[in-house]
């Protein structure tokens, strides 16, 4: 006779393998409900713990990994950091992994995550990931799983976002009704979410002012320093140069900053800026810069709070927006 495992239970309750192993090791994190279906079961089965698979396993705190495109920026180690605080809150380790923006290394990452049994995995996207076929196998697997900024355009998965739209809507505005007539969008590759959504209300902004939309004011190419640079320059050897520029995160506007000033232009007198995520330097940069500004912190509280509400069996997609602050400083008039 055929012994049932933690993963047929799982699969019959539709839920995670490591919520059932919880469950049936006495471990906190998950509901009493959960746990006495899980139980139930596998008193109903006469399910038996498996020996030899359990001394493959080391007596380690319970883990989710975490994913990030870039390490070393302000947003993602803010957002890092409430990660961990909510999960050790929970009776949860973090294990962090970076994709250094490749898709490949994504998959990687991913990979070596599930080789380490974690519970749950919380992913912002990397610029190459177009396709997110692999995320979806995991979602079939019934592995907890949460997005976070760059989250693609499928509603299968749980996220956690900003309000791109109307947040780049306000920027837009708030420099068109400080004189701007030619404000210029420097962004990222168009598939990601936060550039296309940003995008959408930086246009929105322009037909709400009545100013006709002049596509050559919009540079969405990669999210690198070099490449905003290189942007921002032929948005000022255009023959009508824009007087004002929104950069959709803190590397391009620093970049433009840069290059306004190579150009011996004075901001805000002959350019206004305006960037996102509000890093730390935005204030230490002549002049500050104005910013939209994320609450890093509520971004991976609720992140982290999703996958555990996964793990605890709520397989639903949840999305949660996070609200922004336009931060205003001495780059706007």
């Amino acid at each position: 006779m055929k012994h049932i495992s933690q993963e047929d239970i799982a699969k019959k309750l539709g839920i995670a393998v490591s919520t059932v192993s919880r469950a049936l090791s006495g471990k906190p994190g998950v509901s009493d409900a959960v746990r006495e279906k899980i139980k139930a079961m596998a008193r109903e089965n006469d399910y038996h713990p498996n020996p030899f698979a359990r001394s493959l396993r080391f007596d380690t705190p319970s883990i989710i990994g975490v994913i990030v495109p870039d390490i070393a920026t302000y947003f993602y180690s803010n957002i890092l950091k409430s990660i961990e605080r909510t999960a050790q809150q929970n009776g949860y380790f973090s294990i962090l992994m970076t994709s250094n923006e490749h898709l490949d290394e994504e998959k990687r990452a991913i990979s070596n995550l599930m080789s380490l049994h974690v519970e749950g995995i919380i992913i912002c996207l990397s610029q190459e990931t177009k396709d997110c076929s692999h995320l979806k196998e995991l979602v079939e697997r019934h592995v907890p799983l949460v997005l976070y900024d760059r989250v693609g355009d499928d509603r299968m998965f749980s996220t956690v976002t900003i309000d791109d739209a109307n947040s780049a809507r306000e920027a837009t505005s708030y420099m068109i009704e400080r004189g701007a007539r030619r404000v210029a969008y420097l962004g990222g590759a168009n598939y990601l979410n936060v550039v296309a959504n940003r995008k959408h209300g930086y246009l929105e902004a322009l037909r709400d002012h009545h100013i006709k939309i002049d596509p050559r004011l919009v540079a969405c190419h990669e999210i690198d320093y070099n490449t905003g640079l290189v942007d921002t320059m032929e948005l000022l050897d255009l023959p009508d140069p824009p007087d004002a520029i929104l950069g959709m995160n803190d590397t391009l506007t620093f970049a433009a900053m840069e290059a306004i000033k190579s150009r011996g232009l004075r901001i805000p007198q002959d350019v206004q800026l305006i960037g996102y995520t509000d890093e730390q330097h935005a204030k230490y940069v002549e002049p500050k810069l104005t910013a939209v500004r994320h609450n890093t912190s509520m971004i991976g509280k609720r992140a982290c709070e999703l996958l555990l509400d996964q793990i605890n069996g709520n397989f639903k997609p949840q999305h949660i927006t996070v609200g922004t602050h336009l931060e205003i400083r001495g780059s706007t008039k």
